[in-house]
């Protein structure tokens, strides 16, 4: 089945960009023309003008990422349902309506010119903005006095074309600093009224057939995921195939995984352990996750008489804990860490995520596994949706390579997939 997603460009799409690299996607739409199609498997990312992803989506697209303003001036118009699937916690700003001389004497004239972008236009003719400028100025002719423009208000306003300008600003959400001064301001202009706040949202037709659920899956990729695709430095979770402890985690790259497949080895020298590639262990059994981010390696770790143990050793009891806290996140100035989730009864390793200092604060609090999400960009708690939480029993952590493991009593099933684990892909050993 083919997918077609329809993204904004202008403002939004830098930080489209950087949302779609958190599933392995690298999509351009800054700088690129209009029409430029990418596609990635079963996925067709289209980018386009802003104003036009809503009725992309409701004509041709299954999804579409654009700002809700939009969405919402496209519904008033045109009356077609559109669903918010999920409010992505970017491109925020909000809807104003604002002047250049002080709003009293703005009155004092009677009607006054209003400039507004045309793709914002049905705010004026069904919708707040009308509201307001009928209430304000109970004498505003729609006809007469709205002044439709193809691009930004602010210049309309400042030169006296208009006397109110209504549009998108950043201006009461921008950082301190004149070098992040937003077009209002440095027009000289004033804020009258704030119509609506808006950010970033994921659209779709309005029908159970779409839901964020199945966006995410479609991002993430088909199940059957090629591992030869894996690129970049790749987690790998090394577990000893007897006891199934997990002893530490580790990078490679494609080159390197390909190898370690080939060789049905991995060497410790490798590892910083013994610096001997006369230490070789045998891998076992190799896997890769649901979503194609890490590797799952069971090892014999035996070899001339030596045995390596985990690294696990640290445990994490409470939140106050001066020593994980400079070792995990302040020595290091270290944002996320990858953690190790595993079945404290069958010490099957369940899943591999991330968690930030109050991603681990939450979990040592209440005990549900809890982790930052970089899909969703924000802290996630497993099974918030499904109920298939991950009770957690055992927090510890590797000091030398930063790296936390959860020791959890799932309930239900922990893969999306409906696997009781996310590593159930496994590679062939040559």
């Amino acid at each position: 089945m083919i997918h077609f997603i329809a993204l904004s460009k202008g403002e939004l799409g830098k930080e489209i960009e950087v949302y779609l690299k958190n599933y392995g996607l690298n999509i351009k739409l800054d700088g690129r023309p209009l029409q430029f199609v990418q596609s990635i498997d079963n996925r067709i990312f289209r980018p386009m003008q802003s104003k036009d992803v809503p009725w992309y989506v409701v004509s041709k697209a299954d999804y579409g990422v654009v700002g809700e303003d939009l969405v919402t001036a496209y519904t008033l118009e045109k009356n077609n349902d559109i669903k918010i699937l999920d409010r992505l916690d970017f491109g925020k700003g909000d809807l104003v309506i604002f002047s250049k001389k002080p709003m009293y004497q703005i009155k004092k004239r009677g009607n006054p010119k209003l400039a507004v972008p045309s793709y914002y236009s049905s705010f004026v003719k069904r919708g707040s903005v009308g509201k307001y400028m009928n209430e304000e100025f109970p004498g505003f002719d729609i006809d007469t006095d709205l002044f439709e423009v193809s691009g930004s208000t602010e210049g309309f306003v400042a030169d006296g074309t208009a006397d109110l300008g209504f549009d998108f600003t950043t201006y009461f959400r921008k950082n301190t600093g004149d070098f992040n001064q937003t077009t209002i301001e440095k027009n000289g202009l004033k804020i009258a009224e704030k119509i609506m706040p808006t950010e970033a949202v994921v659209i779709s037709k309005n029908s159970e057939d779409f839901t964020i659920k199945k966006f995410e899956e479609m991002l993430n990729g088909p199940w059957n995921l090629d591992w030869k695709k894996m690129k970049g430095n790749i987690p790998v979770i090394l577990q000893d195939y007897d006891t199934n402890d997990a002893l530490m985690m580790k990078y490679v790259n494609q080159i390197s995984l390909e190898e370690i497949s080939n060789r049905r080895s991995i060497a410790f020298d490798y590892l910083g352990v013994y610096g001997s590639e006369s230490f070789a262990v045998e891998v076992k059994e190799l896997f890769y996750d649901c979503d194609g981010d890490a590797i799952l390696c069971k090892l014999s770790p035996y070899k001339g008489g030596c045995t390596y143990k985990s690294k696990f050793k640290s445990i994490i009891t409470q939140v106050n804990d001066v020593d994980w806290q400079e070792y995990l996140f302040e020595k290091y100035r270290v944002k996320l860490i990858p953690t190790i989730v595993q079945n404290e009864f069958t010490k099957d390793v369940l899943m591999m995520a991330y968690v930030d200092k109050d991603a681990l604060e939450m979990t040592l609090k209440n005990r549900y596994a809890t982790f930052w999400s970089r899909s969703k960009n924000r802290l996630w708690k497993k099974g918030e949706e499904s109920g298939n939480v991950l009770n957690t029993k055992q927090i510890l952590y590797d000091k030398e390579d930063k790296t936390l493991l959860y020791m959890v009593k799932p309930v239900g099933v922990t893969c999306h997939t409906g696997n009781s684990s996310c590593f159930y892909r496994e590679i062939e050993l040559k």
